[in-house]
């Protein structure tokens, strides 16, 4: 089979489209994953920026008794063992 001159103007015309149609859908595709890691790093400077240093968190001791009914009727031991317990 040959091709004629229209036959082969024709398939030059479709290329052209779908190459530029290749060329919105990489283009689209990227600025998406741009806007997505900007999200990403906006998000990850938000929560960075939600915790105080570390110096300026408070002590194991000056937590104690801030939530006294946190075990329930529990003593602290069997609370932490029913926790530990429960992740295996």
């Amino acid at each position: 089979m040959k091709f004629t001159d229209e036959d082969l103007q024709q398939l030059k015309s479709v290329s052209n489209v779908l190459r530029g149609f290749n060329h919105h859908i990489e283009h689209e595709t990227l600025m998406s994953l741009v806007h997505r890691l900007k999200m990403a790093e906006k998000i990850a400077e938000l929560n960075h920026d939600c915790e105080p240093p570390e110096n300026e968190l408070p002590s194991i001791l000056a937590l104690r008794g801030i939530a006294p009914d946190a075990t329930g009727n529990l003593k602290s031991e069997d609370f932490v063992r029913r926790l530990r317990d429960a992740e295996r």
